[in-house]
């Protein structure tokens, strides 16, 4: 029981940073995007409340994946990047590497682990 609060822990960790992380851009900034892609920006930004000239990327993998790979921009393609790598730990309280610490003890004093 212990270790399946723990993985939820784990997993409601990683959900709440892909929910609340973003990045805010201008049109400029989604260069080398495909329309598509500008377009749920922009949408995610309408729906955070966001200034009208403003696009959001979130960690969501809907927006964060094409962005990856589409964008233009180094720069913001390796900040995205990075975010999406970390989730579960963007927020100190919400520190998954803690709890994967955790879950990596408890199985490994398991027999036959």
């Amino acid at each position: 029981a212990k270790i399946a609060a723990l993985q939820t822990q784990f997993q409601q960790n990683v959900m709440k940073d892909e929910e609340t992380y973003e990045i805010v851009l201008t049109r400029e900034d989604m260069s080398g995007c495909p329309e598509g892609l500008i377009e749920a920006a922009k949408q995610a930004a309408i729906e955070r409340k966001k200034r009208e000239n403003e696009y959001v990327i979130t960690l969501s993998r809907s927006l964060v994946e094409p962005f990856l790979t589409f964008s233009d921009r180094r720069d913001l393609r390796q900040q995205a990047f990075d975010a999406w790598t970390r989730r579960g730990e963007l927020s100190s309280d919400r520190d998954n590497i803690k709890i994967a610490e955790e879950i990596l003890s408890f199985d490994s004093s398991k027999p036959g682990s």
